[in-house]
């Protein structure tokens, strides 16, 4: 199995259920395919592993109360 299939996999299995993100991560690791095949610098620094992990964004709201915040 090559690294790219191996993080194909690895994303498969943490990122069930959401099939918008692996058809993004199909299209990317298939066109950097050559290039990350060509050198292991990729694998040895976890390039893919990297670029893969999704991005999380939490939100809340606090209702009734205004925080107020500076930046020194």
């Amino acid at each position: 199995m090559s690294y790219i299939d191996q993080v194909r996999a690895a994303v498969a299995a943490r990122n069930a259920g959401q099939p918008e993100f692996m058809q993004a991560v199909d299209e990317v690791l298939s066109t950097i395919k050559p290039v990350v095949e060509s050198d292991d610098v990729y694998k040895n620094n976890a390039v893919l592993e990297r670029l893969t992990e999704p991005d999380r964004q939490i939100m809340f709201r606090c209702l009734g109360r205004t925080i107020t915040a500076t930046c020194a």
